[in-house]
């Protein structure tokens, strides 16, 4: 792999746990790969990383990338997915320009959305930071709830076409995408999480049912967030969304 990469020089992206590299292996993709290289493992983490591996390997879904290859030895560890040549959804989001319109990351949502859904799991982001369900740092049972979680940070992502986490030119009670979510929803003022969109301005409607449905899915208690299925069908609008439970709710239970 220190070959394919040249020596990981080419950095596509990095998060909290892992950085991926571009690399150049045989005929596949082109000869182009992408190199995910994980932060050392404990040893009894090893376990999981198997079966995740095993997860990803069975996944084969048109909008999830292929995974081509896998490398462990001791604590080191890579994965070698397919080069996507257009680049990751984050780099479309916050890195393009111009970024995509409201109708298109709207199409997006439903398209991860039913993707998560038939495959059961978002593995992929499930080590970034912002990304992991609570219940990861409390002593609670891991299901598929936790992607479920997951989903609901990039969907909100994909409708404020914003980072989870932002600093840089937001104020404080707007840094954490999650909570100000939460505070634009309770307050009846979506509008203001897409006030420079005019697009999504003038489809408010939608963006509040989506963000209602972002809002079900990152919610503290995992019992409350929506079986992907009924995710799908209720971006796609078949199914009524109610009224999400404010953050306070789950905190006076605990």
């Amino acid at each position: 792999m220190e070959s394919a990469t040249g020596g990981f020089k080419q950095v596509l992206g990095s998060g909290a746990s892992s950085t991926v590299y571009k690399g150049v292996l045989g005929e596949r993709s082109g000869g182009n790969v992408a190199v995910k290289v994980l932060d050392k493992l404990r040893e009894d983490d090893n376990r999981e990383f198997t079966t995740e591996v095993k997860v990803i390997a069975g996944t084969n879904h048109k909008n999830l990338v292929k995974l081509v290859g896998v490398c462990s030895e001791g604590k080191n560890h890579l994965l070698v997915y397919e080069y996507m040549s257009n680049g990751s959804l984050a780099s479309l989001l916050f890195k393009a320009d111009p970024r995509p319109n409201w109708y298109t990351r709207a199409q997006i949502a439903i398209s991860v959305a039913r993707g998560v859904e038939q495959t059961r799991t978002m593995t992929a982001i499930r080590g970034t930071k912002g990304y992991v369900a609570p219940e990861w740092f409390r002593n609670m049972a891991i299901t598929t709830k936790v992607d479920v979680y997951s989903f609901g940070v990039v969907l909100l992502e994909l409708v404020c076409c914003r980072r989870g986490f932002e600093m840089e030119g937001y104020e404080e009670e707007e840094m954490v995408l999650v909570d100000w979510a939460h505070e634009c929803y309770g307050d009846r003022m979506v509008g203001r999480l897409v006030e420079k969109d005019e697009e999504a301005m003038k489809d408010l409607v939608k963006v509040e049912r989506f963000v209602k449905i972002g809002l079900w899915c990152v919610q503290e208690d995992p019992c409350l967030r929506p079986e992907m299925k009924k995710v799908v069908h209720m971006l796609e609008g078949a199914v009524e969304v109610s009224v999400p439970p404010s953050p306070a709710s789950y905190i006076n239970t605990v």
